[in-house]
């Protein structure tokens, strides 16, 4: 799980790199102040180093455990569809805020999920982690819980999770 959200993390990190970069090259060429988003990535993007160097604290930790894995379930059928990647959810089910993404202050950090959806020969994994003692993400655990009593199909998951 340490590798998977450590690769997720770089990902995010070369996107934010090249957002920051292509800002920078806008702003030179039509003279628009582009500062705020530019901040907005930087803060992002410290964001992103930080859960990378936790996710390698992970990796070589020895028998601590940091990340909680929230959800698996083994699914009897192939989905056509990969999907791996940490997601920033803005409220949970209910419409709770979990986190505020139009807050700017260096000193708020969003928290994420890690969602997996793994296609197997026979079968589906479907997975859902985060950081240990993340007590924002903790509001979801309930949804989480129906979700392993009810009929999970991967489509429900990722229509909760907002990616389709």
């Amino acid at each position: 799980m340490a590798q998977i959200a450590a690769k997720n993390t770089l990902k995010n990190i070369s996107k934010r790199k090249q957002e920051i970069a292509l800002y920078a090259n806008i702003e030179k060429l039509t003279g628009k102040n582009l500062s705020q988003q530019q901040n907005v990535n930087q803060l992002d993007l410290e964001d992103y180093i930080n859960e990378f160097t936790y996710a390698k604290k992970q990796q070589k930790a020895s028998g601590t455990i940091i990340i909680f894995l929230a959800f698996f379930k083994r699914l009897d059928y192939i989905v056509p569809l990969a999907f791996q990647n940490n997601i920033t959810l803005i409220s949970d089910f209910d419409g709770n805020i979990i986190n505020n993404i139009y807050n700017m202050s260096p000193d708020y950090h969003t928290k994420d999920i890690h969602l997996c959806v793994f296609p197997l020969s026979n079968s589906t994994v479907v997975s859902i982690f985060i950081k240990q003692g993340e007590k924002t993400i903790s509001q979801l655990y309930p949804t989480v819980k129906k979700i392993r009593r009810t009929r999970c199909t991967v489509r429900n998951l990722l229509y909760y999770f907002g990616i389709f």
